[in-house]
């Protein structure tokens, strides 16, 4: 068999690094991999570690600042300062328009995608547009990344492993699979085999592994975990902190009130790129939205994404910016932003329509019975697409907010079992955070945050090397994605 050649990057941190050592030493065995590709050069902790001088005994360890043009710095930065005019330049005929935009190919359209991430997350205070500071520092990382494309082509690249596929490493990841490297999303919770021309994002769900809990896992066992949920016990830590919140009392208590639950402003919503949106992205959803509620005679409620804190976001100043460019000093009396004064599950409750761009919300809503309206695709739809409403265009989705009666958004008894088992299969069977000791970690934690997470990944790990060697060993074998400790053995013997 042919020697191979795997790639560990997009922006893996190193505690990630440490939980993927023994999923990566099972891939390598399994595929016949000699040489592992980081994309820099791991840190002392990492180096000083038993795993990976194991690792390092068995493949050959490269780092991509060492390889190709990366050496010569002289040289490197010439081809940089050469891709960054040419990207530069072509900054300046870039159109929000363009992301909508039928003409252009899949290729083309992820690259525009991973400038306007790149752009808006660089900027210092714009939010729909990309400032010239910023247009320059991404069309640098653009160029690093066209040139690391180049120097792992060139190294026979193979097989790649990404912590993320959003900002600049969108424009890697597309590369990649444009000359089929076969390629793996993993955070240390997830671990998901990419397909070419789609995207699988961290909410996918295998229909296979789906098909199969049908025959291990029941009905009753769903209903409890459910039942926990709705108390605030969940692997997903947005969920625990969103069920969880005590609630205050309002002055629209209404069974009319209707939901907006934001997202990170910052944050690409762009993990899963969906060509046929009806918005380029999500601050134009949020403007075109005010725009429309503003003539509801309903109560609407804009809601802080439980994450915004952590993420060093002030939602509630960027609301009433926002509310002030559109409407000046006439502010609607029927739109308020709430910062979590109450659980999601109880909001849920007394809420007509729920409204999210693509976030799982959507998926604790049609548990409950509602039929929440989504922007962009979500894994639900890939299941039933008759529990989300999905406008095919402005006019529908003016229509789903302003028309229709509180019924028109229920869903049946029978309708909220298939999403119960999806969200308990999401969090309980391919989540394998308990086993990698990985907990998701914000741009504005402190650092001890970091040190802790590493420290329990390292326990982790050393528990259950074997269960993840086996993950990556059996990755592909069967699912598309992997399954957890709990589950695997039961999962992977019962479809052999």
């Amino acid at each position: 068999m042919k020697n191979s050649t795997i790639y560990i990057g997009g922006g893996i941190r190193p505690h990630l690094i440490l939980s993927l050592l023994p999923i990566i030493d099972g891939f390598c065995k399994k595929q016949n991999i000699q040489t592992i590709i980081f994309e820099r050069d791991v840190n002392t902790f990492l180096k000083s570690n038993i795993l990976y001088k194991n690792l390092k005994s068995k493949y050959i360890i490269k780092n991509l600042e060492q390889l190709g043009l990366n050496k010569i710095y002289f040289i490197k930065y010439i081809f940089i300062g050469f891709f960054f005019f040419c990207f530069y330049l072509l900054s300046f005929f870039f159109k929000k328009k363009y992301l909508l935009s039928k003409k252009i190919t899949w290729i083309p359209k992820q690259i525009l995608h991973s400038y306007w991430d790149a752009g808006i997350i660089n900027n210092k205070y714009e939010l729909d547009r990309v400032e010239l500071k910023s247009r320059a520092k991404s069309c640098i990382q653009i160029s690093r990344k066209f040139l690391d494309f180049l120097i792992l082509k060139s190294n026979g690249i193979n097989y790649a492993y990404l912590g993320h596929l959003v900002y600049s490493e969108r424009f890697l990841f597309a590369l990649l699979r444009y000359i089929n490297v076969e390629t793996y999303r993993f955070n240390g919770s997830i671990l998901i085999k990419q397909d070419k021309n789609s995207d699988r994002d961290s909410k996918y769900l295998d229909k296979k592994i789906f098909r199969k809990s049908l025959k291990i896992i029941s009905k009753e066992k769903i209903n409890k975990y459910w039942k926990n949920l709705k108390k605030g016990f969940s692997k997903n830590e947005e969920v625990n902190f969103a069920a969880k919140i005590k609630s205050k009392k309002k002055k629209y208590n209404s069974m009319n009130i209707n939901v907006i639950m934001l997202h990170i402003f910052k944050d690409s919503s762009f993990d899963d790129i969906d060509t046929k949106r009806i918005f380029p992205d999500y601050y134009t959803w949020v403007v075109e939205t005010l725009k429309i509620i503003k003539e509801s005679k309903e109560i609407w409620i804009l809601r802080k994404h439980p994450s915004a804190d952590r993420w060093g976001e002030n939602q509630k100043k960027i609301i009433k910016n926002l509310l002030k460019d559109i409407f000046g000093k006439q502010k609607p009396n029927n739109i308020f932003f709430e910062e979590n004064s109450r659980s999601n599950m109880e909001q849920f409750k007394i809420s007509k329509r729920i409204v999210t761009y693509s976030g799982s919300s959507h998926l604790e809503a049609t548990c409950l019975g509602i039929k929440p309206i989504v922007i962009s695709d979500v894994g639900l739809m890939k299941f039933d697409k008759n529990l989300v409403f999905k406008p095919k265009n402005f006019n529908e989705y003016r229509k789903l907010l302003l028309s229709h009666k509180k019924s028109h958004f229920s869903l049946t008894k029978n309708q909220v079992i298939l999403p119960k088992r999806i969200i308990f299969l999401l969090q309980n069977v391919v989540n394998f955070s308990e086993d990698t000791g990985c907990t998701h970690i914000f741009r504005n934690d402190p650092e001890y945050m970091f040190k802790l997470v590493f420290n329990r990944v390292k326990k982790k790990i050393k528990t259950n090397y074997d269960f993840l060697y086996d993950l990556g060993y059996n990755i592909n074998l069967n699912y598309q994605q992997g399954i957890n400790k709990k589950y695997f053995y039961r999962f992977i013997n019962e479809e052999n």
